[in-house]
């Protein structure tokens, strides 16, 4: 994600690059560089760009131009090395601030790529490039909301840059707004409307939505696009399973572990259907599988501690909701799991025990009225 971000706002940053004040023989390079850069031929460009610099080292618009070449070739430490260089010889080269921010975003570095863009934003007020990584930078750092005002802001100045479509629509998901999320989608689907992963993303949204047979539809499209999309056969499995035709959702994952047999999802799918066609003990395969590559996915732990009672292995189950407890304490579900491994088990005093903690400190009023009931079973009569 973050090299095909890089690839494309590095685009959008040539336009325009040519200095006026540039003599003949350099500006005819410049130009042929960005012939070539649009063509395609990045190495190309990068030698016309150096042929530019040897005729005048000190220009740092040369140095700023080469970076982004460099950038969209996947030379990242060239690209650094060449912006800090424009800014060493002049630090009003909006460009080069571009670049770096772009650079730190690759790197996982939010923190500098924000800085980054602030210089660009204070020499550039309208800058579209800063904005949209500075959106990116704090989308990344968890803070939803700046992020979504910034990128409301970027998208105002030019709206017609299809991926801010679906960075706003994956901010806007993570924030529970999946109405606008979807707008969003179907927006880059008019801009772009054979990107299979976009459709992949639409069915997500409208699982969110709860429009099943959309979702059904989105997933068909994707893979019409691109069979071998594993994300779309896992997910239509996954689309499947809800409607409860488990069947159809196993022929569509064991396809997904067909076409990548390490993609964790479609065996954490796999096993809720096995579990739905009474398969339990293919269910813990599957959720075994998930805990060997995940071992800190906790909804496969608490799933599978339901599937080892389903089995009659309290004793297990017991042991998974342990586990779980000592990495989320706050996990409530798990006491109630436990509680009823215990319970049938005949380990009714530790049963009670951990009913009395679901209904003394956790949230979920439904949750706690079954803990009730289990300890109206187990009182004395």
């Amino acid at each position: 994600m973050q090299n095909s971000l890089f690839l494309i706002i590095l685009i959008l940053l040539l336009a325009g690059s040519v200095s006026s004040s540039l003599c003949q023989t350099v500006e005819e390079l410049f130009s042929q560089a960005e012939t070539a850069f649009n063509g395609g031929d990045y190495t190309q460009a990068i030698n016309l760009l150096n042929q530019a610099i040897e005729l005048d080292p000190n220009n740092a618009q040369g140095y700023a131009l080469k970076a982004t070449a460099e950038g969209v070739a996947g030379d990242i430490s060239g690209a650094k090395a060449d912006a800090e260089k424009a800014l060493q010889l002049d630090a009003s080269v909006v460009q080069a601030y571009d670049v770096l921010a772009l650079v730190a975003n690759s790197e996982g570095d939010f923190s500098l790529s924000l800085e980054m863009s602030d210089k660009a934003l204070a020499l550039d007020p309208e800058n579209f490039g800063a904005l949209y990584m500075q959106g990116v930078a704090y989308a990344s750092l968890g803070q939803l909301e700046p992020a979504l005002s910034i990128l409301n802001k970027a998208m105002g100045i030019d709206p017609n840059y299809p991926e801010a479509y679906i960075t706003r629509a994956r901010i806007n998901g993570y924030l529970g707004n999946f109405q606008q999320a979807l707008s969003d989608i179907d927006t880059y689907l008019q801009m772009i409307p054979n990107n299979a992963y976009a459709y992949y993303f639409r069915s997500q949204t409208n699982v969110e939505l709860n429009n099943y047979e959309q979702a059904m539809a989105d997933c068909d499209k994707a893979l019409q696009l691109d069979p071998n999309l594993v994300e779309a056969w896992d997910h239509r499995g996954a689309v499947k399973a809800m409607m409860g035709n488990f069947n159809d959702a196993l022929t569509d994952l064991n396809q997904a572990l067909t076409l990548n047999p390490d993609y964790t999802d479609s065996y954490y799918n796999r096993a809720a259907v096995w579990a739905g066609l009474g398969e339990f003990a293919k269910a813990k395969g599957d959720y075994d599988k998930v805990l060997q590559t995940q071992p800190d996915n906790l909804s496969a732990l608490y799933q599978r501690a339901w599937i080892n009672i389903d089995l009659q292995d309290y004793k297990s189950a017991e042991e998974d909701c342990t586990l779980l407890l000592s990495k989320d304490p706050q996990f409530y579900d798990a006491y109630y799991t436990r509680g009823r491994a215990y319970m049938l088990s005949g380990d009714n005093q530790r049963a009670e025990k951990d009913f009395q903690e679901v209904v003394k400190n956790a949230p979920d009023p439904e949750l706690v009225k079954g803990a009730q009931e289990m300890l109206k079973q187990l009182a004395p009569k």
